[in-house]
């Protein structure tokens, strides 16, 4: 039987809102989820479930409270019951109430109903009863009328994005396509190619431009020019000529001058060679070619074309020819037709002194005694060719040179003796034995159809010889010195090689000799392995079933694969250890692999009801077992989702060098509309888990990448990360993030690739909604949208909660099977709105006029000034960190006092910026922490010139996204931008990326989730907060607005008027000119 102090789980159904009246009405209904039987005993469990819901009555005296509630105050609700002797009023106390009701207002109980169904309950007039007994003699729904203040609505958000459309569009007239931002040699390439075609008069027309002519032209001349780059002159010696006007693009491809990047030289492949020259011959069939200014250029581009399909013919001649030399059955390179025989007399003159060293060996050899000229000659080439060319005109003695040339880059070998002879016709006929003997030494270098034809032959007499040891004695028997085929190969070959040295046949060879057949400790437990995987997942489920969410009964990982098959297993079964359970599903052959790669997940899709979503990604390969059907849909893109937010609390190693990745995993499970990740809500969850886990430390280091809701440099960010130091009451924080594309650097980031083990078993959909509800989530197709819908009617929130609410207990379950290190993950609970509201008000300690809220804007223009003197006395703002600490001094009325002795405070210092030493490397930690620094070193800002535009902004570049984004930090407006007009689908891709992006000035499109094959089509400038409204703004005849505030309380404005358009707030600044007013 389960002890009572168990937590209940407890599902939460939603009511729909009454009207009228001022007062709430309370609704807690509990019910009995489970029962339970224990072995033979049989014997009932009480296991409570409750579900809570509240609502406002008028606080009259009534016999029908249903009748006159007015609104529900909390729905169907999960709770916890830890104490079996909580009475009916207790648990509205200790439970209830501390959750909904604030100190500022007063409830009390009216009335409560009990019974065994919502529909039937009859009245309790005793709430001192306890709540145990009551639910197993009355039944488990709970109904509670109680009388409450009302609270006050929240102010609906300002959405920050909105869409001007606009349906005029007009065209560009340019005749070469826009240069590109350098940023790489092939960018350099394309360049460099678009100016030779502008200084020669090349130009296409506007359509051509606009419709790709003119850029797939470039690009298909500048692949080409980029893969040529390099074996210019092996192409010239096979008279396959690079035109003139194509010879100076050299230098640009050199992988060569680039770390763990190799080249070989003239690896030019015929595949590659031929696609390019039919990239070629298709671009030459374009119309414009025919026009005059292009006829000086087409024969080149031909030729180029033609050189390229000549030598790929050639190529393909010299592979023939390499394929018919392997499948040959003789020596290619016969000794009799490559040896060469030459005889000397003796010299006139005497000798240079080099050689002495050679005529010294040929003495103590004797007549007729060849010796290895190879061994004496240097090792420098061109010395080496020197000493052959003096040995030509011969020594002190008589001299039989013979050289044989195996071919390749092996090099000639060659054999030199005293001959006794007086002229050649009684040498050649002397040295006739001795070259006969020379040939045995000869190395030759047999086919690979030769060799095939030995271990046919002899495999099948000697079937127990392995052919490592046939390929080692065939080589030994016939002076075979062909490599090895790989460097396995090489590396068996040569321990063969010394046993036969050795003569000692009981060397280990092969390390698999030492295996003597298959073992079956293990069998049992491969048996319930194979039943496990096996069973179908149609039904193999756990008791956990919700609505229409099915949790499959797969194992999510190789520690969870042993640990549920052991369950299965009788006592005392062998049990394999992880790495031989993977080692079982490792591929036998190791140049045969397959991968399905998966990328950390940002967000886990819930699909509609009756139509759950698969968690792989759309275009991954999903394993499925035979004879087995994945019902899941698979889409791009779901009304909903869930967004695990991963804290990872650090076990700080004793040394800096130790493991940083060890520690407590907890994870907040989020849904991404209504309760979205935002600075504020980070802080809040952060504040609840050091609470908790880590209470009175007075230090915190907080280490984040630099998405839009950790960026230091935004002003939410930093007041989010003062209230939680505030709140907490730190002597020091410190909050770094990593630098752009360097995310991996943290290392709570591989905590995601644990989470993706547990998504790969699951299919979500989430419960269905009454009828009015789901006919407004129908209409909505973005996070946009569904927020704007909760602004009108709040109940819509609540409803999409509450349907939301059992994929997130299945994923709860999934994350608390999962571990790091042994330990179990852990799952907290998404701050609340009040939550939110009650830590956001740790900043009015700051300044009481501060009265924005967490989800409000928040600017510069916005806050106290008392938050603003407080960023300059105690905080230090970088671009990649944000600090506070403590003055220290007990009469300061900005900060409070420290909370550590006064010794260890003394030891505190702000972050110092990394600062340059004399050797070109950055000093030590040590020289510079407690000095005053600066920035200025940073690369990035040295750096930080302005990035234009990859092309030249025009009004129709504004057209052709009709988008625009609002800063948070200043409320400016700033075009998007876009090389050609979007689809309807493209917008829309966007719209969603941006609806979850936190924007500021400066910030790129890039850094957001927008699909990949637009981010390097929409671009928005890099700008400041200090800069105006963009001039294009108003050639695009957008709505009038101030182009210093974006303020919209202006005059109407024409693009005639002298300057643009400035409201009475900005009066003061100065005026900025009409840029097309001054061209007329």
């Amino acid at each position: 039987m389960l002890d009572l102090n168990t937590s209940f789980r407890l599902w939460k159904n939603c009511e729909e809102n009454c009207t009228g009246g001022q007062t709430w009405k309370v609704c807690i209904d509990t019910f009995l989820i489970h029962f339970f039987l224990v072995a033979a005993a049989l014997t009932k469990l009480s296991s409570l479930i409750v579900a809570t819901a509240l609502a406002i009555d008028q606080g009259l005296v009534f016999t029908n409270f249903d009748a006159i509630c007015s609104k529900t105050l909390l729905p169907w609700t999960i709770l916890n019951i830890e104490d079996d002797r909580c009475s009916i009023a207790d648990f509205y106390k200790t439970i209830v109430k501390q959750r909904l009701i604030t100190d500022k207002e007063h409830c009390e109980i009216e009335q409560v109903r009990i019974g065994s169904s919502k529909e039937s309950l009859d009245n309790l007039g005793d709430n001192t009863l306890t709540t145990c007994d009551v639910i197993s003699l009355f039944g488990h729904y709970i109904k509670y009328y109680v009388k409450c203040c009302l609270v006050a609505e929240a102010q609906p958000v300002v959405n920050a994005f909105e869409i001007l459309m606009l349906a005029q569009s007009t065209r560009n007239t340019v005749n070469l396509p826009q240069p590109l931002v350098i940023k790489n040699k092939l960018d350099q390439l394309t360049n460099d190619l678009r100016s030779l075609f502008e200084s020669k008069g090349f130009v296409w027309k506007a359509d051509e431009v606009h419709g790709g002519t003119a850029s797939k032209t470039l690009q298909v001349l500048r692949d080409v020019l980029w893969y040529i780059d390099g074996p210019h002159a092996t192409l010239h010696e096979r008279s396959c000529h690079i035109p003139k006007v194509f010879n100076n693009f050299k230098g640009y491809n050199q992988p060569q001058n680039h770390k763990h990047r190799k080249r070989q030289a003239n690896s030019l492949s015929r595949e590659v060679l031929l696609a390019h020259s039919q990239s070629l011959f298709a671009i030459l069939q374009h119309s414009f070619w025919i026009r005059s200014e292009w006829t000086s250029l087409k024969p080149s581009v031909d030729q180029l074309a033609r050189s390229l399909a000549s030598y790929a013919d050639q190529l393909l001649t010299k592979r023939i020819k390499m394929q018919n030399a392997h499948e040959s059955n003789q020596v290619i390179r016969d000794i009799g037709q490559n040896l060469s025989v030459r005889f000397t007399g003796v010299r006139s003159s005497p000798p240079p002194p080099y050689l002495d060293p050679i005529y010294q060996a040929i003495e103590t050899a004797g007549p007729n005694q060849p010796i290895e000229l190879d061994l004496l000659l240097p090792t420098d080439r061109r010395r080496r060719y020197e000493w052959l060319m003096d040995l030509k005109q011969g020594l002190q003695v008589p001299l039989v040179h013979v050289s044989y040339a195996p071919g390749g880059n092996v090099g000639n070998l060659n054999w030199l003796w005293h001959s006794t002879a007086t002229n050649i016709d009684n040498a050649l006929q002397a040295t006739q034995p001795l070259i006969e003997e020379l040939k045995k030494s000869i190395p030759q270098y047999h086919t690979r159809a030769m060799r095939r034809t030995m271990y046919a032959k002899f495999g099948l007499v000697m079937s127990t010889t392995k052919k490592s040891v046939l390929r080692v004695m065939y080589k030994e028997l016939v002076n075979d010195c062909s490599a090895s085929a790989n460097l396995s190969e090489s590396e068996i070959d040569g321990r063969i090689a010394t046993l036969f040295e050795l003569e000692e046949p009981s060397l280990v060879y092969d390390l698999r000799d030492h295996f003597d057949g298959k073992q079956t400790k293990f069998d049992i437990f491969w048996a319930n392995a194979k039943e496990y995987l096996e069973e179908d997942i149609g039904t193999a489920v756990d008791d956990r079933r919700h609505s229409t969410v099915l949790h499959v009964a797969k194992a999510i990982s190789v520690r969870d694969l042993r640990e549920q098959v052991s369950a299965r297993c009788p006592d005392g079964t062998a049990i394999p250890c992880d790495e031989w359970i993977r080692l079982q599903f490792a591929p036998i052959n190791a140049s045969t692999r397959t991968a399905l790669r998966i990328d950390d997940k940002h967000k886990v899709k819930v699909g509609e009801p009756d139509l759950p979503v698969a968690s792989a990604e759309r275009g991954r390969q999903v394993i499925v077992r035979v004879g087995s059907q994945l019902l899941a849909a698979d889409h791009d893109f779901t009304k909903f989702s869930i967004i695990p937010s991963v804290v990872l609390q650090t076990e700080i190693p004793e040394e800096f060098s130790g493991s940083w990745y060890d520690g407590q995993v907890m994870v907040m499970l989020k849904e991404g509309a209504f309760e979205p990740s935002s600075p504020a809500r980070h802080s809040t969850e952060m504040a609840t888990i050091i609470k908790e886990k880590v209470p009175n430390h007075p230090i915190l280091f907080i280490y984040s990448d630099g998405g839009p809701d950790h960026r230091l440099t935004y002003l939410s960010v930093k007041l989010a990360l003062i209230a939680l130091y505030l709140k907490l009451d730190l002597d020091y924080l410190c909050a770094a993030r990593t630098a752009p594309h360097h995310s991996y650097r943290n290392p709570v980031e591989r905590i995601m690739s644990i989470i993706n083990l547990g998504l790969q078993a699951l299919a979500l959909a989430r419960a269905k909604m009454p009828d009015e509800m789901e006919a407004l989530a129908k209409k909505c197709n973005s996070l946009k949208a569904l927020r704007k819908v909760a602004q009108g009617k709040p109940q819509f929130r609540d409803t999409c909660l509450d349907a939301l609410t059992p994929v997130k207990v299945l994923l709860s379950d999934v994350v608390r099977r999962l571990e790091l290190k042994e330990k179990k993950f852990e799952v907290f609970t998404a701050a609340t709105e009040d939550e939110l509201d009650e830590f956001w008000t740790s900043l009015s300690a700051l300044d009481e006029e501060f009265h924005l809220g967490h989800d409000e804007k928040v600017n510069t223009t916005n806050v106290t000034q008392g938050v603003k003197e407080f960023l300059l006395h105690c905080c230090r703002e970088r671009h990649y960190f944000f600090d506070i600490l403590k003055c220290g001094n007990p009469e300061c009325s900005t900060c409070p006092a420290p909370r550590l002795p006064g010794a260890e405070f003394a030891k505190l210092r702000h972050l110092p910026d990394p600062v340059p030493g004399n050797d070109g490397h950055y000093k030590p930690f040590g020289e510079v922490f407690g000095t005053t620094t600066t920035e200025d070193d940073r690369p990035s800002k040295a750096n930080s010139k302005e990035k234009a535009l990859p092309f030249y902004p025009s009004v129709q570049h504004v057209k052709n996204t009709q988008m625009m984004l609002l800063c948070e930090e200043c409320s400016m407006w700033r075009l998007v931008y876009s090389k050609r007009k979007l689809k309807q689908v493209e917008k829309t891709n966007i719209q969603r990326a941006l609806d979850g992006m936190s924007f500021s000035c400066g910030a790129q499109l890039q850094d957001a989730d927008i699909p990949e094959h637009l981010k390097d089509t929409v671009f928005v400038r890099r700008m400041g907060c200090e800069q105006p409204v963009e001039k294009l703004y108003y050639s695009a005849k957008f709505e009038d607005i101030c182009v210093h505030c974006s303020g919209d309380d202006v005059a109407p404005w024409s693009d005639l008027e002298e300057y643009y358009p400035q409201c009475d707030g900005c009066s003061a600044k100065p005026k900025i000119p009409n840029a097309k007013k001054k061209k007329k």
